[in-house]
């Protein structure tokens, strides 16, 4: 328990000296929030399995790459992103990749509709 109290009084320790409450743009909120959650005991390793079509795959690497995402989804789907294009190179030849905080984000003039 003494644990658990500890890590509460940390995370708004953190609240505090990052003045989240103050804060008013909604982007840095969510990086401070995320960065704090990794710091809960929670945050554990899980396997997941998936499946669906490309034109699917292709919409969701893109929505998963994008600066607003997570950064563990971030990273997740920048590796699905490099496992598919290795595999399937003609069904995403189309994609640029640059690189925003240390992440891919991967985008194509032909993205989904």
């Amino acid at each position: 328990m003494r644990t658990f109290e500890e890590l509460e009084r940390l995370q708004r320790e953190l609240a505090d000296l990052y003045g989240i409450d103050d804060e008013k743009k909604f982007d840095v909120k969510k990086k401070l929030t995320s960065a704090f959650r990794r710091m809960a005991p929670i945050g554990v390793a899980t396997t997941i399995g998936w499946s669906c079509n490309f034109r699917t795959l292709r919409h969701v690497v893109e929505m998963r790459t994008d600066p607003h995402a997570e950064e563990e989804i971030r990273f997740l789907f920048g590796k699905v992103y490099h496992l598919v294009r290795e595999r399937y190179p003609n069904l995403f030849s189309d994609y640029e990749e640059t690189e925003v905080d240390g992440l891919p984000w991967i985008r194509t003039a032909h993205a989904k509709v």
